[in-house]
């Protein structure tokens, strides 16, 4: 009877799908977006950009340069016009700024919570990062063994239609647990009808967050244990 039921548990616990977003979630690697983001605006736009001017979490890249732009008085025409070399240059500066060593930036737990996780559930990763800076981060931080589906901004017009993306990808008909920083992570969970977990990991403020009702707020990773309890 114990074996069936350490049985019933496992293949429950294995037909759970773990969603994470990457950015100001798992990592911060927000030094080297503001960076790229400052230096893209400001060559092609002449508007010396930078990120916390704009509320950029759980944006797209574009659609923050468009904001920032906006403020910068930049007709519409022009950031159209040149909004792919914009992007380029972007890209570009992100991926050539990651140094070797990129522990620290990786957010404290995370590890630790995907190692305890890895082998119980299913794990993906929903990101609205280009794919290429998507790629450098999981490269460089060593994250890309966790990751076997990894759905970037290329993959849906949503946040809610990458995380069904992912779903379809892994084939996956059990529950879903979404783990993001933003109200619009906590809002595509809902649509899915998955379990929602905010993490105050990002600049969005607690009681923001606790206005779109996920199922759990966390600070950080480093509570272990609480967080396993809330996904097994």
């Amino acid at each position: 009877m114990l074996l069936m039921q350490r049985w019933l548990m496992t293949r429950k616990r294995k037909n759970k799908l773990v969603i994470f977003d990457m950015d100001e979630t798992l990592v911060d690697f927000y030094p080297i977006h503001d960076k790229a983001f400052h230096k893209a605006t400001r060559k092609v736009y002449d508007c010396p950009g930078c990120y916390e001017k704009v509320d950029h979490a759980g944006r797209l890249i574009p659609e923050s340069i468009k904001n920032m732009c906006k403020i910068c008085k930049v007709p519409a025409s022009v950031i159209k016009k040149n909004m792919q070399k914009a992007m380029k240059l972007y890209i570009k500066e992100f991926v050539n700024s990651v140094p070797k060593n990129t522990g620290k930036y990786v957010n404290p737990g995370v590890k630790k919570l995907l190692n305890a996780l890895k082998g119980k559930v299913k794990l993906a990763l929903v990101t609205r990062d280009e794919p290429e800076i998507t790629e450098k981060i999981l490269k460089a931080t060593g994250l890309d063994k966790y990751f076997k589906t990894a759905i970037s901004k290329d993959s849906g017009k949503t946040r809610a239609d990458c995380i069904r993306k992912a779903i379809k990808k892994m084939k996956h008909k059990g529950d879903v647990i979404v783990f993001g920083d933003s109200v619009h992570d906590i809002e595509a969970g809902k649509k899915v009808g998955a379990t929602t977990i905010a993490m105050l990991t990002g600049p969005t403020k607690r009681a923001r967050l606790k206005k779109q009702k996920p199922d759990y707020i966390f600070k950080d990773f480093k509570n272990t244990e609480k967080i396993l309890e809330a996904v097994l």
